[in-house]
């Protein structure tokens, strides 16, 4: 954000045109808070939920940058509840978690998990 407002795609060009490549120190941990997952990985973490939860996708909403569906951010176990409890997101079965998992690798989409307290 810039000045408070989102930045324009012209605004975002101009900056990322500026940047350069960083060395990092070999001494120094980085962790990334995020992993890339293929269909069967996610499905199978899916397979193993108690409680499955979708929202909309707010990159992607506020972004406005692609055709790609928005309703596909799929939430687990205690997240998913306490999403549903706060009204930002909604209980899906494990077969309409699939057929979201099917149609975002048709259109083209990565399957990030964001994890914390110990990982996937």
């Amino acid at each position: 954000m810039k000045d408070g407002k989102p930045w324009t795609r012209e605004e975002v060009a101009e900056f990322a045109s500026e940047l350069s490549a960083v060395t990092v120190p070999i001494d120094v941990t980085l962790e990334g808070k995020q992993r890339i997952l293929d269909f069967s990985r996610v499905k199978k973490i899916l397979l193993g939920a108690e409680t499955i939860a979708l929202s909309e996708c707010q990159c992607r909403a506020r972004v406005k940058a692609c055709d790609a569906p928005t309703d596909v951010c799929l939430y687990l176990n205690a997240e998913a509840v306490k999403l549903v409890e706060k009204g930002e997101a909604r209980i899906i079965s494990l077969d309409e978690a699939l057929g979201i998992l099917r149609m975002t690798c048709e259109a083209g989409l990565v399957h990030l998990a964001y994890t914390d307290r110990g990982g996937c």
